[in-house]
């Protein structure tokens, strides 16, 4: 096996993606030795469980799956992964060397592999895992019911179902769907009904079969506001850390990001840029970007000197509010923040906004609903379709890429955008 993997997951349209070349650079989550067991659950949840002709612990697995219901069939039907590994990976070697591979079991069945849980710092990546696997899931099965939330998200939506008395309703689709992604389930923490609601859901998901992939920012042990009960539970299935890139992880990275804005990296420059850049690959990225914007590179990096003064008044600026996006974008539209707030449907106003949320959702930590909430108290789902109305046009409209690049250069001016 390579010391490095590429996960080709497809391209978000939501979250870090605020730019085409942005959405080409992150889509793929590099997984190198820090990241070997990250890599391996992805290719257990979408591929299956390889086995060999000769493997005595294929064996086994595969007489597991036999005695459960069926080559990983569930009360559902047939399991998430395919018998066949059809992802993009090529298939693993065994020891080093080739062993002949006979078969991929869906891992629906497999004891404890579910909940699968990712955990590390912000910035490290698992959020990308879990929706790159949700996105994947998806793509096979444009069919099939499944759900990605934040972990603020999934506690809003329960409050309101419960409110309108349809949490009945909201638990019996959560039972029906094929595979359940909470994201940043830490959020919980502060809402001890959200934290009994998700307890019960992964028990009635281990009895149906359902998929469970969560990410936390710690090892769920160590969630002490979590009850005791959703701790264990949650430790007891596949728990998988993720961790920043090594250094020779993070110049593969940036000479990808330099790949997307067509910039030949001096080998000096990129020494340099490993040694004063962040070590989140997001907020890493975040940083070219700003570095492109402000010196309008062409072949080369400028030199480390300007990289340096650069960074160092990076430092000293607050970091950009909605309201400084928003105000920016209203004014690259030539309308006014009242009517961007407003719910007036005028085409450049529409289109104003609706680039406003976009950029907001990738350059600040923003949730839906304080999205909402700003722009005329509109619900979540009227702002995805803004934020994914701007995505799909981004990447076949120069016009609109032309306005998304005089915004940011803008914003990159007045604060940090990473």
């Amino acid at each position: 096996m390579n010391e490095y993997t590429w996960l080709p997951f497809p391209s978000p349209t939501l979250g870090s993606g605020s730019d085409p070349r942005r959405r080409r650079a992150l889509a793929e989550f590099l997984a190198g030795p820090e990241n070997r067991l990250a890599e391996t659950a992805v290719r257990l949840v979408l591929g299956g469980v390889p086995f060999f002709a000769d493997s005595p612990l294929s064996q086994s697995l595969s007489s597991k799956v036999q005695r459960g219901k069926g080559r990983g069939d569930s009360k559902k039907g047939p399991a998430i992964g395919r018998t066949a590994f059809d992802w993009r990976l090529p298939p693993p070697q065994r020891d080093g060397g080739e062993a002949k591979v006979i078969d991929y079991m869906p891992p629906a069945n497999l004891p404890d592999l579910f909940p699968l849980v990712f955990y590390g710092p912000s910035g490290c990546g698992k959020t990308q895992l879990a929706g790159g696997i949700s996105r994947e899931l998806r793509r096979r099965d444009p069919l099939s019911e499944g759900v990605f939330l934040g972990g603020e998200q999934f506690y809003r939506s329960l409050s309101d179902a419960i409110s309108k008395n349809r949490a009945e309703g909201l638990r019996g689709y959560f039972s029906r769907c094929r595979y359940l992604v909470f994201d940043n389930v830490d959020e919980l923490e502060e809402y001890p009904a959200g934290a009994a609601e998700l307890l019960n859901l992964l028990k009635g998901a281990e009895k149906s079969g359902t998929a469970v992939i969560l990410t936390l920012s710690r090892h769920p042990d160590l969630v002490h506001a979590f009850p005791a009960a959703l701790r264990a539970r949650l430790a007891g299935g596949f728990a998988v850390p993720v961790a920043f890139p090594s250094r020779p992880g993070r110049a593969l990275l940036l000479r990808r990001y330099a790949e997307a804005f067509r910039i030949k990296l001096l080998e000096r420059t990129e020494e340099f840029l490993l040694d004063v850049f962040p070590e989140p690959p997001g907020e890493m990225y975040a940083v070219f970007e700003q570095l492109y914007h402000a010196h309008h590179w062409s072949e080369t990096l400028p030199d480390p000197e300007k990289v340096r003064d650069f960074l160092e008044k990076r430092q000293t600026r607050a970091p950009l509010s909605l309201e400084s996006i928003a105000k920016t974008a209203a004014r690259t539209y030539s309308v006014k923040l009242s009517e961007l707030r407003s719910n007036t449907r005028r085409k450049t106003v529409v289109t104003a906004r609706n680039m406003a949320l976009f950029i907001a959702r990738g350059a600040i930590e923003v949730t839906l609903q304080e999205l909402g909430r700003y722009f005329a108290g509109r619900d979540h789902s009227t702002i995805l379709h803004g934020i994914r109305s701007i995505a799909e046009k981004l990447e076949t409209d120069d016009e609109l890429k032309l306005q998304y690049d005089r915004i940011m250069g803008e914003l990159n001016k007045i604060g940090k955008t990473g």
